[in-house]
């Protein structure tokens, strides 16, 4: 793999003679009303619990490639494979898997017969025979462990943006990681400073000899307050100041702007003019605001909706 396809991370890799974590998955309740956590894929077994419980409160698993989940909170293209009812406020549910062949799935908490999230999806796989594993421990800085029976000095993790994001069917995709390191050691952990990094939902990989082969099942993981469908990330192996951007509400008028630290639309209503702003039209890109005339200084960044002060992500501080 050549090296210009990562996004470089001002990350420090620290290595851990630790025992391989004994639980499959990881929980997730930033900025959702629920959690779940993946106990066990043979029988599959998941553990949920909610603030708002509802009988018709549910999990449903859609395969990753093509499954056509519910990735906007909305009906997706397909019905999903298999699915149980979650009442209650806490509790632990068995989804039958016969019939469903070996492949990447996807969990989602769902609310009241509809496809509104109670928490961030949960990925796994199912009788994939993965040489490794992951486990992914969030906070500043963000730890992930991992182990794998075929270690490689070029063997690595990436962070990408879990909306459309990342080379789950084994190739390089369109968007680059928003963070990578190498990770050579058959068991270890590597460390991710979450700086630049907006609060959101992301996905992360173990991948194997500088390729796009998975190594162990990736991980989607819930950083920060993940309350918006959007995240913004800084790149900071590029020029000041390039973002890498994703959104489920994209517009022709949606923009980038950056602001003093403490001066930006905190209330999401009208303040001081931007510094500098680009406008960004996909739902998801990447996209430079050119800041190299800034003094140095601490400055947030915003990503706004169609030429309003509405956020569609939490915003970042940067620094030059």
């Amino acid at each position: 793999m050549v090296n210009f396809f990562k996004a470089a991370a001002a990350a420090v890799l620290t290595f851990a003679s630790a025992a391989q974590a004994a639980a499959i998955g990881n929980q997730f309740s930033s900025g959702y009303v629920g959690s779940m956590e993946l106990k066990s894929t043979s029988p599959l077994t998941i553990r949920y619990s909610t603030s708002q419980p509802n009988d018709r409160n549910w999990i449903g698993i859609w395969p990753v490639i093509d499954g056509g989940g519910p990735e906007n909170q909305q009906p997706g293209s397909k019905p999903s494979v298999k699915w149980n009812y979650t009442p209650g406020l806490d509790g632990t549910i068995t989804i039958p898997t016969d019939g469903l062949v070996s492949d990447d799935y996807k969990a989602y908490f769902l609310s009241e017969d509809q496809y509104t999230w109670q928490a961030a999806p949960i990925q796994f796989g199912l009788n994939k025979g993965y040489a490794g594993s992951l486990k992914v421990n969030t906070g500043y800085p963000i730890r992930i462990d991992y182990s794998t029976s075929q270690p490689n000095e070029r063997n690595w993790i990436g962070i990408y943006f879990a909306s459309g994001g990342g080379p789950d069917s084994g190739v390089q995709v369109d968007q680059n990681s928003v963070r990578w390191i190498y990770a050579p050691e058959s068991q270890g952990s590597v460390t991710f400073s979450a700086d630049g990094l907006g609060d959101g939902v992301y996905k992360a990989f173990f991948l194997s000899n500088d390729s796009y082969r998975s190594i162990a099942s990736p991980q989607i993981f819930a950083q920060g307050n993940a309350v918006f469908q959007g995240v913004l990330a800084v790149d900071p192996s590029q020029d000041y100041f390039t973002f890498r951007y994703t959104t489920q509400k994209a517009a022709a008028k949606n923009w980038i702007g950056i602001w003093r630290a403490g001066e930006g639309p905190d209330g999401q209503s009208g303040v001081s003019s931007s510094l500098v702003w680009e406008y960004v039209t996909e739902a998801r890109g990447v996209k430079k605001v050119d800041g190299s005339k800034l003094p140095s200084g601490q400055y947030q960044a915003y990503l706004l909706s169609n030429d309003k002060y509405t956020w569609l992500a939490s915003p970042i501080a940067i620094h030059k």
